[in-house]
């Protein structure tokens, strides 16, 4: 199976563009992380610096009444009279709007002695109407030293929306006399929340203990609505339990959410909005960071695909060439590239066709020695065949003499055979001769003669024997066995020979010479008993 390959213009694009690719979405990735970090640290900050502002106002719009309460307060605790508490509230709303009015009740009822009721609007209250039943009265009585300040609630004359701080009074003797208090309504304080911005789309909120609206653009939802049942809230199951007492800043979803309790009054400040208000410059300015990185790689890629393009049109002419060059024509030669590297290689391929052609012409001037060396061989050939013939005849002509000899060796045979036969019978002539001397001396020269014509028929064995032993010489392995039967013969020859010989020396000489000669003799050669 051929295995796939991609052009070298793909893989210098990709070889080079990739990398970059990868670098860039590495960094913007980064970017993008750290920056995210950063803007939510950002809109922590600023979430906590507007809350702190928003506190500022409230308190800013809150105390100017709660001194007002503590002017009042503080003459009631010098002078404590009906006269000095109309002229009091009379002087502190000169110069407040008419819609305010700022009063005082005695802890006593104003039917009794000392106790009276004064309001700097005039109002005069109902027979049965009686200050220390009124929650201002209450709250300020169970934070006495303290401004109490009162849920919002909606005023019968106005619709609009109010609460009321009051705080105690009391003699040198710390005794409790009664409560002045003042009625503020709250519309100022949902213009000041509308003029606050954070961002382009956040918005911002007071919000009593149980979440209740006490700012907000629509008037219907004062006092009637809760924040969290607004969708931001809702699906994060925010509840009065679980968020207003947080107190911090926190993002979910793309949304920010920031809450703190009013340091000059029980409610509380929540604002939100999207975080896509802090980022959506962030992002505008990436996005054409990464505009002009894409539009950078688009241009590089062009650069580099034309570039490739160029160099991948040069390897094509040298693979053209080196495919004419496969096909046997070597004279071509491959022409040098635009780049150094396709040029150096152009220079190896160049060599390598010479190389080439030399090596051809060496292969084929090898061919033709080869041609004369296999006509030589031709021509050895038929010496060697005629010389193969000779031998053939020389061989048949050995195989006719081998079996000449084998014809001989079987004649020798014979001749052995008649030999030991003959030696056999001497032997037993030889036994009688030796029983014959030793009994009678007379029979000597019988015996001698006898001796004589034996030791001619021993030479005439001992000639056969010599030409067997010459034929063994030359037949050793065919003729084995009849060698070792030829050298038993011959050493019974020469036995008897010795024994001839001793014959002869007795004769001649006396029975102790002949003995000590004897002696000496051994029984694989002849013995000399001569003098």
């Amino acid at each position: 199976m051929k295995n796939k390959h991609i052009s070298l213009s793909t893989k210098m694009v990709l070889g080079n563009i990739l990398p970059l690719v990868l670098a860039s979405t590495f960094i913007i990735v980064s970017f993008l992380i750290a920056l995210n970090k950063a803007i939510n640290t950002d809109i922590e900050k600023i979430t906590g610096i507007s809350i702190e502002n928003i506190d500022d106002k409230i308190s800013a719009f809150i105390q100017k009444y709660e001194i007002q309460v503590d002017n009042l307060r503080n003459i009631l605790q010098e002078r404590h009279n009906k006269e000095t508490a109309d002229f009091a509230a009379t002087t502190l709303t000169v110069d407040m709007p008419d819609d305010f009015s700022i009063y005082y009740g005695t802890l006593i009822s104003r039917y009794e002695p000392g106790g009276f009721y004064s309001d700097s609007s005039g109002w005069t209250p109902d027979d049965d109407w009686f200050p220390p039943n009124r929650s201002w009265f209450k709250d300020a009585v169970k934070n006495s030293g303290k401004f109490a300040i009162t849920d919002p609630y909606f005023d019968s004359k106005t619709g609009s929306i109010c609460t009321t701080i009051s705080k105690d009074v009391k003699d040198k003797n710390n005794k409790l006399l009664g409560v002045a208090a003042i009625d503020i309504i709250l519309d100022n304080l949902s213009a000041t929340m509308a003029e606050i911005e954070i961002s382009e789309n956040a918005k911002g909120y007071i919000v009593n203990a149980d979440g209740l609206f006490i700012t907000n653009e629509d008037t219907a939802s004062l006092m009637e609505k809760s924040i969290f049942d607004k969708p931001e809230f809702k699906k994060h199951n925010f509840n009065k339990d679980n968020f207003l007492d947080s107190a911090n800043v926190m993002i979910k979803d793309g949304i920010f959410y920031g809450v703190c309790k009013s340091s000059s009054t029980p409610w509380y400040i929540i604002v939100y909005g999207p975080v896509s208000d802090f980022t959506k410059n962030s992002y505008s300015a990436i996005f054409r960071v990464l505009l002009i990185i894409i539009v950078a790689i688009i241009t590089a890629t062009i650069i580099l695909l034309f570039s490739a393009k160029s160099s991948a049109k040069e390897f094509k002419l040298m693979v053209k060439n080196y495919n004419e060059i496969a096909h046997g024509d070597f004279t071509k030669e491959v022409k040098d590239g635009n780049t150094k590297e396709a040029a150096e290689l152009a220079e190896g391929f160049n060599n390598i066709i010479v190389d080439l052609s030399s090596l051809i012409k060496g292969i084929r001037n090898s061919a033709n020695d080869i041609g004369n060396i296999t006509k030589n061989l031709s021509e050895a050939s038929d010496v060697i065949g005629q010389s193969v013939e000779t031998t053939n005849s020389s061989v048949e002509n050995v195989a006719q003499s081998v079996q000449t000899q084998i014809r001989s060796v079987d004649k020798i045979d014979q001749s052995v055979t008649e030999i030991v036969t003959q030696i056999s019978n001497l032997k037993s002539e030889i036994e009688n001769q030796d029983r014959t001397i030793d009994n009678s001396s007379d029979s000597i020269e019988v015996v001698a003669n006898n001796v004589l014509a034996i030791n001619e028929r021993i030479k005439e064995a001992s000639k056969d024997v010599s030409e067997l032993v010459e034929f063994a010489d030359k037949n050793r392995n065919e003729i084995k066995k009849s060698v070792a039967q030829i050298l038993k013969v011959k050493e019974k020859s020469y036995r008897m020979q010795r024994r001839r010989n001793y014959a002869a020396c007795r004769i001649k000489q006396n029975h102790r010479n002949c003995r000590q000669k004897q002696r000496l003799c051994k029984n694989s050669q002849p013995c000399d008993f001569s003098i």
